[in-house]
């Protein structure tokens, strides 16, 4: 018996969807897989939710920093740096070590972060290494039950967790105020983390690291049965929590607090009253709770247009939303900004207004179906995923939401949509305001009139039927779309001349979705097939400013952006309308070595074709702009002095127009990228509309002086990073006198990463000075240059130290070459990581990969990338290591 799959796979969704709606339990949808185990520890594998040649592997706790007591303020922040000191598994210096070895860098590869209500750590591998997440998998067993908590690492974590308090603003919660929460940001204070004991952080870590307030996620592709073996056994060893504590954080749902000394984080002298209105939260998983969470979603956005046009009474701005501010804790939170001239009685008053005429007369018909169809619409078009993401399993993890699909989501949405009426908002209009309440403004401006205070503003809110219920039905203004939706999928094709396409010379595969397209008049066309990535257009040329003679450089540079203002048949205004009719944006940016434009689409309905053929006319049927609009933009620039501008005239717009032409049609030294989720026919519409620009080549007769590089060997700078620190870099620049290759470039990189290990171990790690640290290394072949930059913020207090512990224990003993082979093999492992986790990212493709390969005339695919760094030889890192780090001249 023959089964259509697609009919029975609908079949069955209509079933899972009939079963949501009649009110049974949710369930997880397919591409998800989830199991609790016997000890409450969790895990779910996501194998759609990933990125190209990359796993994810998170660990996220329900426990954050707002379940500590007075006494315990930024243990939960320190437990978060003291995972990386060693476990009983990975003692000591192994944690690290083991994750070096994998080639990853903390920050960039592996990173960890406390919140409010949970804590999160994660760790970035290549995907199809089944060693590296294995490991991962042994060293955060540990971290849920087995750390250390050695005391000489936590004496130098304290510094460490001092120097991220002073880098980073203090952020907290005004929605806390008026408990013993109240001011707490999660990091603690610099005397708070100094008066924290050894005990209290293993205190804290006994209580609530357990495996039933842990959950792991691990996004991306893996062989899933092995995976879900391997983790049942590991974790499922970990024993059962058997504390009987009911509730971790505090009940804030059962206390009213008015704050009249609350200053706004974004305006101190803002017109702001703030009413929270509080409840216990509640877990969407089922039908009823989906329908009790939208309809407060249609409550929230009809009383934000009420207030909002509520015209006459001074309320300029209303915002109304729902919001956790503690797990367990739900508000209604209404946040109204009135102009310069309302008393917050007024608003008030006006409040309560809105209020009792919803009571009297109801919400509208029209009101509710237009916001339901408004968020029906903007999912539609802007859920893009299928698949459920890390943050669609976060809410479940967090606050028992269960993901829906897109599929599953929109049916439930669009059954509301025929069932929503006035009526189901009646009992939630009457309570609310009886809810217990957190209100919030300040008495100190000029806004808060005599009278208002505790005992008035209580009594408003409990008057609202006595004291407004027989006014007449006022008539709002225009309902207006809660969202900005780019979306035009009806646009008529862009008109253009037949073209008949060029025939493809060569196809060479580069890596999963992404290939490079060869013609015979030049043209080199890097083609990314992702569906997460914006869609896109570039030119990336190696021709840039030192192609053109000295005199017209700064003058090219200012006006190439007005340069591609004119095409085809039609006007600069058509031009520039047309872009705009189909959400079509183009950027230029020229340097000495570069020439790059590109276009991009906003419309989430695009036809990928129309793209082209704008970039085709642009690009191929460029006409010469107005002078006098190009004129009267030079004259407004900054830029330029008066001699500059008095340069400009129509023979000179023709030679920068021409040298606009020079750049982007000069295929020779050109690559072409085309980004997004494109069409199956996408190579037969390069084909047609990018293959059959005609080729402009530089002409001979253009003289032109290359700008010679001046640099020193080594440069100290000290920049300032706010009041109290400064980010001091070492930058290291040689020249070779020899054919400079890649190698040479991947040798920098590679000492970089040693660099950084360097660093990260006596700074930070020895003597915890610092805890910010950077470094890069590069290479220009033109130039015959190789630039490693070693970089770190600190103290003012500690800029002297930390330079003298630089020189002496890291770059000296790098000067003279030392550097042993197992670091050496974990420099160059840290280089191969970061090409294969990061090569797939949009802005790497579309740019730092296109340079690479003009750099070296090949573009390298993963596996030619690796055997290149493979087969550099340890002496040639330690000769190249002395060369570059030289010391020996003062800095």
């Amino acid at each position: 018996m023959k089964v259509n799959i697609k009919s029975l796979l609908n079949f069955l969704s209509i079933i899972i969807i009939s079963a949501h709606s009649h009110g049974q339990k949710f369930f997880m949808p397919e591409g998800i897989i989830y199991k609790k185990l016997d000890n409450g520890f969790s895990y779910y594998l996501l194998p759609e939710d990933s990125e190209r040649g990359k796993i994810t592997v998170n660990l996220v706790s329900t426990v954050g920093s707002l379940v500590e007591q007075t006494h315990e303020r930024g243990v939960a922040h320190f437990i978060e740096h003291m995972v990386f000191k060693g476990s009983k598994n990975y003692p000591g210096l192994e944690t690290m070590r083991t994750l070096d070895k994998m080639g990853l860098r903390m920050g960039r590869d592996y990173n960890a972060s406390v919140n409010g209500d949970n804590t999160e750590y994660h760790i970035n591998l290549p995907e199809g290494n089944w060693d590296y997440l294995k490991q991962t998998l042994l060293l955060m067993k540990d971290w849920v039950g087995d750390l250390e908590m050695e005391e000489s690492s936590f004496k130098v974590e304290q510094k460490v967790v001092i120097e991220e308090i002073r880098k980073r603003p203090s952020r907290f919660s005004p929605y806390l105020n008026g408990t013993i929460l109240e001011g707490h940001d999660g990091l603690g204070t610099e005397d708070q983390i100094n008066s924290i004991t050894a005990e209290q952080v293993r205190n804290f870590y006994s209580k609530y690291y357990k495996p039933d307030k842990f959950a792991l996620v691990i996004q991306g592709k893996v062989n899933e049965k092995k995976v879900a073996a391997f983790i049942d056994k590991l974790f499922g060893a970990l024993p059962k929590n058997t504390d009987n504590l009911v509730r971790d954080y505090m009940d804030l749902s059962s206390t009213t607090v008015i704050d009249s000394n609350f200053e706004s984080p974004v305006a101190k002298n803002e017109n702001l009253l703030i009413l929270a209105f509080k409840l216990p939260s509640y877990s969407v998983d089922d039908f009823a709770a989906f329908r009790r969470n939208f309809t407060q979603y249609i409550f929230n956005k009809i009383l934000e247009h009420r207030l909002s046009s509520y015209s006459g009474h001074g309320i300029k701005e209303a915002k109304v939303s729902n919001s956790n501010i503690l797990p367990g804790t739900l508000m209604f939170n209404f946040r109204l900004k009135g102009d310069e001239s309302v008393t917050y009685k007024t608003m008030l008053e006006t409040f309560c207004k809105v209020v009792a005429d919803a009571r009297t007369h109801g919400f509208t018909q029209k009101e509710i179906d237009f916001y339901i169809n408004d968020f029906i619409k903007w999912n539609e078009i802007n859920r893009n995923e299928e698949h459920c993401t890390l943050i669609d399993v976060l809410q479940h993890v967090l606050h028992g939401d269960v993901p829906l699909s897109k599929v599953s989501y929109l049916k439930l949405l669009r059954e509301l949509q025929d069932d929503l009426k006035p009526q189901d908002f009646n009992s939630l209009l009457n309570e609310f305001p009886d809810y217990y309440k957190t209100i919030l403004y300040n008495s100190s401006l000029d806004y808060w009139t005599e009278g208002f205070n505790e005992a008035y503003i209580l009594n408003e809110l409990a008057s609202i039927n006595q004291k407004y219920v027989n006014q007449k039905a006022y008539t709002f203004g225009n309902l207006k779309s809660s969202f900005v939706i780019r979306s035009k999928p009806d646009m008529p094709e862009i008109h253009l001349e037949k073209i008949i396409p060029e025939v493809i010379l060569s196809k060479k595969q580069l890596g999963t979705g992404l290939y490079l397209l060869k013609y015979k008049n030049g043209l080199s066309v890097v083609v990314n097939n992702d569906p997460e990535v914006s869609p896109e257009v570039r030119i990336v040329s190696k021709h840039g400013l030192n192609r053109l003679p000295n005199e017209d450089r700064l003058l090219f540079s200012e006006a190439v952006r007005y340069l591609n203002s004119k095409f085809g048949d039609y006007s600069s205004e058509e031009s520039s309308a047309l872009l705009r009719n189909y959400l079509i944006s183009d950027k230029t940016f020229v340097n000495k070595d570069y020439y790059e434009f590109e276009m991009r689409c906003n419309n989430v309905g695009l036809n990928y074709e129309n793209l082209l053929k704008a970039f085709h006319l642009v690009v191929g049927e460029e006409q010469v702009p107005d002078s006098s609009v190009i004129i009267d933009r030079l004259n407004k620039s900054k830029v330029l002095n008066e001699e500059d501008k008095a340069k400009f005239n129509n023979q000179m717009l023709m030679r920068l127009f021409n040298y606009n032409q020079m750049f982007k049609r000069n295929f020779k030294g050109a690559y072409v990228y085309v980004g997004g989720d494109l069409p199956e026919d996408i190579d037969d519409l390069i084909s047609t509309y990018l293959a059959s620009v005609a080729p402009v080549s530089i002409p001979q007769t253009i003289s032109f002086e290359k700008e010679e590089e001046s640099f020193p060997n080594l440069n100290y700078i000290e920049e300032s990073r706010g009041s109290l620190q400064k980010r001091a870099s070492f930058i290291f620049k040689r020249g070779f006198s020899e054919a400079y290759t890649l190698e040479e470039e991947l040798i920098a990189t590679i000492i970089s990463e040693y660099g950084y290990m360097r660093m990260f171990d006596i700074l930070r790690k020895k003597y915890g000075l610092v805890y910010s640290l950077g470094a890069t290394g590069f290479g220009s072949k033109g130039n015959k240059v190789s630039t490693v930059s070693l970089r770190y913020i600190a103290d003012n207090t500690n800029l002297t130290r930390c330079k003298e512990l630089m020189t002496k224990e890291v770059l000296k003993p790098m000067s003279q070459g030392i550097i042993s082979d197992e670091d050496i093999a974990i420099s160059k492992a840290k280089v191969t990581s970061k090409f294969y986790l990061n090569f797939y990212e949009d802005e790497v493709l579309s740019d730092t990969y296109l340079k690479m390969g003009l750099q070296y005339g090949k573009l390298f695919s993963l596996e030619e990338l690796k055997r290149a760094i493979d087969k550099i030889s340890p002496k040639l890192i330690r000769e190249q290591m002395k060369y570059l780090i030289d010391v020996s001249e003062p800095f």
